[in-house]
């Protein structure tokens, strides 16, 4: 269960919000995933800019091997060009030719496991089956079986939702990523359905937190006009409203928790090592804790958006915020009780 997140703010910036909760195959729950994370070669981003993140729902492993794969093949072309060349292109892939390689991967993997439960149960591969025959230690054997036919066909093409393959096919990703041709981008991939595309809302939510984030965050986001949906979000409103649908997520979606992976990507950065950067520590809870404290009418918004602004995006220190929080947050002691999950109703401050 997941919930990986993304927010366009304008043409060079955004955020990425992706929670670590996971459970193993006896349905225990544990906060050990990473659900988002960069995936742009270093050599790759320190050349062109490029950055971007990749964020995945569903199954884990899954998920970590097109993580892999990417990024291996990313740097296999980065590689051959310069075997090719002797030096380094002039100029790299753009956003959207990663997001077309990435989903090539995806439906690799996906042929690749489909192959290997077919294999397992019948001696034979997806290719082999499309093909009508297989050959095994010198003998071909045709394929004929209407049966096994029309059940392999059901799992190729998920027609009756089987539960063998759903492992498969119930996943589904974000990209979300700066390039200096495309600017700040996001796409959205589904092997259920098996497309993907740029995302044209400011934000996209995935995973089984979506169906608590999207109701939290629409309440933000319609309330931008036109203009500043399409590129004027002021980026510690933007992260505000985020946080705060991932926050709603974790209170009601069982698959949803742990410290976030807050993810800020920013163009106008001349280092090209500084245009994505990681916040995933105490900070992260940190952000929580205060957006909670807006949520429960502890803070005011404008004390909110201050406390943000330095913590995310002015790098002030973990323990100064979290000295002025509570020395900012009204009746310290009974929002202490909110975070430990007692039910308190504040008077409204304004």
């Amino acid at each position: 269960m997941t919930s990986i997140n993304a927010l366009r703010f304008d043409k060079y910036s955004g955020i990425c919000i992706g929670d670590e909760s996971i459970s193993t195959v006896a349905e225990i729950k544990i906060n050990v995933g990473e659900k988002v994370s960069p995936f742009i070669p270093g050599e790759i981003v320190e050349n062109y800019g490029i950055v971007g993140a990749l964020g995945s729902t569903g199954t884990c492993s899954i998920g970590d091997t097109i993580q892999e794969k990417i990024e291996n093949k990313l740097r296999g072309i980065f590689h051959k060009e310069i075997e090719k060349t002797g030096k380094k292109p002039d100029s790299f892939m753009n956003l959207e030719e990663i997001m077309a390689l990435c989903f090539d991967v995806v439906i690799e993997i996906k042929n690749s496991r489909i192959s290997e439960k077919i294999k397992g149960t019948y001696n034979f591969t997806v290719p082999e089956f499309i093909e009508g025959k297989y050959k095994r230690n010198d003998e071909t054997y045709e394929i004929k079986d209407k049966d096994v036919i029309r059940k392999i066909t059901e799992q190729v093409t998920w027609k009756n939702k089987d539960e063998e393959v759903g492992f498969i096919y119930l996943n589904a990703g974000l990209v979300a990523g700066y390039d200096n041709e495309l600017g700040f981008q996001i796409y959205h991939f589904d092997l259920r359905d098996g497309y993907w595309h740029r995302v044209q809302n400011c934000y996209m939510a995935e995973g089984s937190g979506r169906h608590s984030v999207d109701p939290a965050v629409y309440g933000y986001a319609e309330k931008w006009l036109l203009e500043e949906r399409r590129g004027n979000i002021d980026p510690v409103e933007g992260s505000i409203a985020l946080i705060h649908g991932v926050n709603y997520a974790s209170d009601h979606e069982i698959g949803v928790g742990g410290y976030y992976n807050i993810i800020l990507i920013d163009g106008r950065e001349k280092d090209y090592k500084k245009r994505l950067r990681e916040i995933n520590d105490d900070r992260s809870l940190l952000a929580n804790h205060i957006v909670r404290a807006l949520d429960s009418n502890f803070l005011t918004y404008k004390q909110t958006h201050n406390l943000i602004k330095k913590l995310l995006f002015e790098g002030v220190s973990f323990e100064e915020i979290y000295d002025e929080l509570w020395s900012t947050v009204k009746e310290p002691e009974q929002f202490s009780r909110i975070l430990r999950g007692y039910k308190i109703i504040a008077k409204r401050l304004f």
